[in-house]
Order: structure tokens, then sequence, then C-alpha cells
């Protein structure tokens, strides 16, 4: 599949449906009230942060999956390591 650049609204949905699978829907929606998914797309340095506020040492393993989920989503095999600025940069279009 090539890869595409992704709408902010691809990049919610990815994201829902990735935390969803993890967390379930009830605990989502109670994590998105401390940690607004929104934010991620104009700062995902502090969305990153706001998720290891609120799942603690559990925030790394969330974000790896959130992350894959993305890449994946615009076609691109996951790039181990990567932030999810790193990711964000290469899935938006500039």
């Amino acid at each position: 599949m090539p890869s595409t650049k992704l709408s902010n609204d691809q990049i919610l949905q990815a994201m829902h449906t990735s935390m969803a699978r993890s967390l379930g829907e009830v605990s989502l929606a109670g994590m998105d009230f401390f940690a607004d998914p929104h934010v991620a797309l104009e700062n995902p340095t502090e969305y990153t942060r706001m998720l290891q506020a609120v799942l603690g040492s559990g925030a790394e393993l969330m974000l790896r999956e959130v992350i894959d989920a993305l890449y994946r989503e615009a076609g691109i095999e996951p790039v181990p390591g990567s932030s999810l600025k790193d990711c964000m940069n290469t899935i938006r279009p500039r």
C-alpha cells in the first residue's frame, strides 16, 4: 500500500481505535477527559506528557501502539523508537 498523508479526522480515528482496543471505550472516554487527543494534533510532545501523567509507566506502551497504528494507517512501516512528534511530522501534510 502506498504511503499517504492523513487528515486530522483520520489521525484522531486511528488513535481512538488503537487506544480503545487496549483500554475499552468506557476507560478511553475517561482518559480523554484528562488527555484530550486533539492536543496531539498541534502539540504531540504535550500530549505525550499528558498521557504519562494519566497512565504512568503504561504510557510508553500505549504510545507505541498509537504510533504504530498511525504509521500503518498512513501505509508506512512503523519506525521503531520514533516519538509521537516524529510520527505526526511524517503522516501529516505540511
